[in-house]
């Protein structure tokens, strides 16, 4: 869940910064994101609208909530991520 977590907190700043205006060569600088990592993520957050980011990380955050406390199980709920996306 944290690698999920982490892709989509980093295809979250990639694309609010590149619908901000933000030249694609400042966007290592700004995120502190290796150049790779940047071109990797930006190429994919093509494929998301800002919104939909945004629910996919909220439902990230709830899912991660409901796993440590016990309410639902790690694999139940990746593949209740995944089938939502």
């Amino acid at each position: 869940m944290a690698m999920f977590a982490r892709q989509f907190r980093n295809l979250l700043i990639i694309k609010d910064l590149l619908e901000k205006g933000v030249p694609y060569y400042e966007l290592a600088a700004k995120t502190k994101l290796h150049p790779f990592v940047v071109k990797k993520t930006s190429e994919q957050a093509k494929n998301f609208s800002l919104s939909g980011l945004k629910n996919i990380y909220n439902k990230l955050k709830d899912l991660d909530i409901s796993i440590k406390s016990g309410k639902i199980d790690a694999r139940a709920a990746l593949d209740l991520l995944v089938m939502g996306i």
